[in-house]
């Protein structure tokens, strides 16, 4: 099976509550290797270019949520690495996520849920470009 590249992004919520080692740690030892990395402090206008295929009743929300704040954005590789992301992400919900997900676990309300994954192959190729017109140089 060949590798694949996805997009992670650990949310301002988790980089304030100090859980970025302990995300960071789950993701490894899933089996992703960290291809890209960086901490940035996030504009509005790369929120909402992030958001966009969420435009409607919750996109006001999701902006804001990183809009101006400091995010981790990972680029992670391995074997099914959307698929394996978004089940070791857990439920959007994190009153739905299962116990051993990252939002099942450090999840604390609705859509403040932690990590955003990619969910799909042209997804994870946007989002992957957005990241690398932001981290500068090859982290």
């Amino acid at each position: 099976m060949d590798i694949e590249y996805t997009f992670v992004m650990i949310k301002p919520e988790a980089v304030s509550r100090k859980l970025i080692g302990r995300i960071i740690s789950r993701y490894e030892d899933a089996g992703f290797t960290i291809h890209r990395m960086g901490i940035q402090t996030v504009s509005e206008e790369w929120a909402r270019e992030l958001y966009k295929e969420h435009e409607g009743e919750e996109f006001e929300h999701l902006v804001s949520q990183i809009a101006n704040k400091r995010v981790v954005l990972l680029g992670l590789t391995r074997e099914r690495a959307i698929e394996k992301a978004i089940a070791l992400s857990g439920a959007a919900d994190p009153m739905k996520a299962a116990p051993g997900t990252i939002r099942g676990d450090f999840g604390v309300v609705g859509n403040d849920n932690i990590v955003h994954a990619s969910d799909s192959p042209n997804s994870a190729a946007r989002e992957a470009s957005l990241m690398r017109s932001t981290i500068r140089g090859n982290l």
